[in-house]
């Protein structure tokens, strides 16, 4: 007769039994976005958006999100009860962070020290019209 295995053995191997990387990716996303709206709302966390949000310059904007992101995800990793919501939390940052960066542009270039570029266009393009010019009754 074939050898069963016991009741204690089969829980063992549905507990190791992985979901799929679809379902682990679907769960951690669920458990990401409950602990952001548990800490988004948060008066520190809300006025650094908010002081984020009245940069005046891209740059400046670009920073002051950055310094959000690090102090909102912060926040959620000390509520996190598991290494593996942690990892998950680190590349959210490091995505989130990482959609600040401004690739074609050199840090402190304006559009005046940049060689090649202007401020202003060099030329202003007329539109020219394609009906003919109307004639005087003489």
């Amino acid at each position: 007769a074939p050898e069963l295995p016991s009741v204690e053995q089969l829980d063992e191997m549905f507990k190791q039994t992985p979901l799929g990387k679809a379902a682990d990716e679907a769960r951690l996303h669920a458990q990401w976005r409950e602990l952001g709206n548990r800490t988004v709302n948060q008066t520190e966390l809300v006025a650094a958006r908010a002081h984020a949000e009245a940069a005046t310059t891209d740059l400046e904007k670009r920073e002051r999100l950055r310094a959000y992101y690090n102090r909102y995800f912060d926040r959620m990793g000390t509520l996190a009860d598991s290494q593996e919501l942690k990892d998950y939390l680190e590349a959210r940052r490091a995505e989130h962070i990482a959609s600040l960066t401004q690739d074609h542009v050199r840090p402190g270039a304006t559009p005046a020290a940049t060689p090649g570029a202007t401020a202003t266009p060099k030329h202003k393009h007329k539109k020219h019209s394609t009906a003919p010019e109307p004639t005087l009754p003489q």
